[in-house]
């Protein structure tokens, strides 16, 4: 435009002379016009970065802005162009080129500012789609964000929500088995339980039948020469009815509890007398080795329990020998300082019986051992197992206020260490009192006996006549009902079964008490479980002898009646 403009203009040359042999001025002005022209270009192409420049935030904030930037450098170039002339040319002063040009120079002015005006509408265009094309992103960007957050904060609540799902599954999974395995220990419960009521229904009537036998046989001992052959006869059969006495009170213990009663034990001795039935318990193929102190150490606690105990851990040893082996009892008198009680967790200072069971079987870890005397916790595969023996035979322990240590090494066996207090002074058992007892002559006392069972019914009868009591017999409570008040209560003793065809002997007990407050009573039972009532009857207090009983039995305990309402 410059060489044509100077060929038009000024008639210097040829267009193709001025565009490439411009002369010095001219070439300076082209090169200076070009500049501006490019930093102008350059600019306006910068606009959409400048604009986050603090200081072109007001300029560029219009959508029109470059274009009057536009309209700006096209009036400023209008000047220049002026000032060139002048400069140039030589033309007229700077105000008559700049406002009064001639018309070849106007048009000329006119073309660039138009070609500069319409490059920068250009650019605004350009800006503008750019502007608004960002805008567009801006937004779409936000609204990715806010779709990735809450697709984020979703997958966050979802993984929340699965680990929390597959920790209920685990805990369902885990109370099923559970459920599972309380149900099996239910059922065997209820099997123990049902055990149990058949067994005490049994015993009962069998401790009745052995009542009599022993009752009649000692009757008929106390008639009989001792050098005849049918006094050894009739001993022979009280021997036997007392060994059956007490087999069945031995398979009781796998039943019910029995009502505890503390006296002097012979551990050696109950040991003894149980190794039969042990021999059963743990088959042909398990031997049975006792170890047992020659010194006979006595402790106090209650029999039966103590009978329980032995048996139960004799039965885990069994249970733990899969393929036969040895099971072995020992019993040793200890003393224990406050350093040797170091060794046991439990262990306090003292004189002890240690009684040991121990067995070659498969041993427990450590784990196990902290466990083994939870109650249902057993290591033995489901429906062979309740979990409840050593569970018993820990608290047996307890009650005895003795403690119990176990060693163990897997596939090695197990020692089971029982500590039981040692009483200094001797008490005399049952068993001493039963057959050392003299009899005491009855004064004419009366005394009415309630008993259902014709056997024991007569036996104790007899009995108590021949010591010079008046008694007076009655089948159920309404027949003892109809006697006492017939006699006015003339009574100075109740002898009454607890189990009557018609009403508790403790009711009954109750009801004639009530009605004549110093009657002695005397209740006894050949039950094992709650039909013996044992808990009522510690209530209120009412002496109690258990069947089978023998002669001596019975007329010490009539005796202690008396003494007891006195």
């Amino acid at each position: 435009m410059e060489a044509v403009r100077d060929v038009i203009a000024f008639d210097q040359g040829t267009f193709l002379e001025r565009f490439f042999v411009p002369d010095a001025k001219a070439l300076w002005m082209r090169v200076l016009v070009i500049c501006v022209i490019l930093i102008f270009g350059i600019m306006a192409d910068n606009l959409r970065d400048k604009r986050k420049i603090s200081k072109w935030k007001v300029l560029f904030k219009s959508d029109w802005g470059i274009f009057y930037i536009s309209v700006v450098f096209s009036f400023l170039y209008w000047l220049f162009e002026a000032f060139r002339e002048v400069f140039i040319y030589h033309s007229d002063s700077f105000l008559e080129s700049a406002f009064s040009p001639s018309h070849i120079f106007l048009w000329m002015r006119i073309m660039a500012v138009f070609f500069i005006v319409l490059f920068g509408l250009f650019v605004q265009i350009q800006v503008n789609e750019l502007r608004d094309e960002e805008k567009l992103l801006q937004n779409e960007h936000l609204r990715l964000e806010k779709l990735l957050h809450s697709r984020s904060t979703e997958l966050k609540e979802a993984r929340v929500l699965i680990r929390r799902l597959g920790q209920e599954i685990q805990k369902r999974k885990w109370l099923e088995n559970e459920n599972v395995m309380i149900q099996e220990q239910l059922i065997q419960a209820q099997k123990i339980e049902a055990i149990g009521v058949v067994a005490g229904g049994i015993a009962h009537d069998f401790n009745n039948l052995m009542t009599a036998i022993l009752g009649v046989s000692t009757l008929a001992l106390k008639e009989t020469a001792s050098e005849s052959t049918l006094h050894h006869d009739l001993q022979e059969i009280k021997v036997a009815a007392s060994r059956a006495a007490d087999l069945t009170r031995q398979l009781l213990l796998f039943s019910r509890e029995q009502p505890a009663k503390f006296a002097a034990v012979d551990i050696n001795r109950t040991i003894f007398e149980l190794r039969k039935i042990l021999k059963s318990l743990i088959g042909e193929d398990i031997q049975l080795k006792l170890d047992l102190e020659n010194l006979s150490r006595f402790v106090s606690g209650d029999k039966g329990s103590l009978e329980q105990m032995i048996i139960n851990l004799v039965v885990n040893g069994r249970d733990a020998m899969l393929h036969g082996g040895q099971i072995s009892i020992q019993t040793r008198t200890v003393s224990l300082d406050s350093k040797t009680c170091r060794r046991y967790p439990c262990g306090k200072p003292g004189h002890y019986l240690l009684l040991r069971v121990s067995d070659n079987g498969l041993g427990m870890s450590s784990q196990i051992r902290e466990k083994i005397f939870e109650p249902f916790f057993t290591t033995k595969s489901p429906g062979t197992g309740t979990g409840l023996g050593l569970s018993v035979v820990d608290q047996i322990i307890r009650k005895h206020k003795g403690w119990a240590h176990i060693d163990s090494v897997p596939g090695q066996g197990t020692v089971f260490s029982v500590f039981l207090p040692i009483i200094t002074s001797r008490i005399s058992t049952s068993e001493n009192q039963s057959s050392t007892f003299k009899n005491q002559p009855g004064h004419g006392k009366r005394i009415l006996l309630v008993e259902d069972e014709e056997g024991v019914r007569e036996f104790t009868s007899r009995a108590l006549g021949r010591q010079g009591y008046i008694v007076k017999t009655a089948k159920s409570a309404k027949e003892a009902r109809r006697l006492f008040k017939g006699q006015q209560g003339g009574f100075d003793l109740l002898l009454s079964d607890v189990v009557l065809p018609d009403k508790s002997g403790v009711e009954l007990a109750l009801k004639c008490r009530t009605d004549f407050p110093g009657l002695a009573v005397l209740l006894c039972s050949g039950h094992n479980d709650t039909k013996s009532q044992w808990s009522a009857i510690k209530k209120h207090g009412f002496p109690f002898l258990k069947k089978p009983f023998e002669l001596n039995e019975l007329l010490r305990s009539v005796e202690e009646a008396f003494e007891y309402s006195g």
